[in-house]
């Protein structure tokens, strides 16, 4: 066959891509498909919902259990040359303002007699309203707290006190408190006896308020 006879070569754009062509085309394919998928988990990322809801801050504040008295530092009484068949009444004024209910005691302490003189020496306290540190006018008793020689008031601490008065609770920032008034009285027997002259007898009374 002459060179005349050969078929003519096939144009350059119908010849078949080599290896190194295909391997390039897949390459590209793979690496538009990887750049697609990240666009799709950015773009799921970015519209993500979320929703929440809270509750008000929580807390915890403690309830207060208070009480003074309006003796402004001054003891009920302070005697002297008492003698036989003596007598004499003071009051006090107690004022719960705590917030809780509470039970309020009274009790004394550091009892105190020479010769015996506590055994001779009445007393009687009771509660009420009305009244004040010193002067009594205008109180109204309603109940006896304790009534008996002053050696005999040998209550000595919150737990052996005499309860008559269980408060309410005073609301908080409140300025009105709950209040009681207590009168004391004593008298020296009569015939307290002779070897009593110059003894001396003491107490403190202690007011003491206890939560349930």
């Amino acid at each position: 066959m002459s060179s005349t006879d050969r078929p003519a070569a096939a144009p350059a754009s119908s010849r078949r891509p080599g290896r190194r062509a295909a391997h390039l085309a897949t390459a590209g394919a793979l690496t538009l498909a990887v750049a697609a998928s990240g666009g799709l988990v950015w773009q799921s990322s970015n519209a993500a919902y979320s929703a929440r809801t809270a509750n008000p801050t929580t807390s915890w504040a403690t309830g207060t259990v208070v009480l003074t008295d309006d003796d402004t530092g001054s003891a009920l009484f302070a005697v002297g040359d008492v003698k036989p068949g003596q007598d004499g009444s003071r009051c006090i004024t107690v004022t719960s303002t705590g917030s809780l209910p509470s039970d309020v005691r009274l009790y004394g302490l550091g009892l105190h007699s020479t010769n015996g003189l506590g055994d001779h020496l009445g007393l009687r306290i009771s509660i009420g309203q009305g009244g004040g540190f010193a002067d009594c006018t205008g109180f109204t008793e309603t109940d006896v707290v304790y009534e008996g020689p002053l050696s005999s008031f040998t209550t000595s601490s919150y737990s052996a006190g005499r309860s008559l008065w269980r408060t309410s609770g005073t609301p908080a920032g409140s300025a009105q408190g709950e209040q009681r008034t207590y009168r004391f009285s004593y008298v020296l027997d009569a015939a307290t006896p002779d070897s009593t002259q110059g003894s001396l007898a003491s107490v403190e009374f202690v007011w003491e308020a206890q939560n349930d």
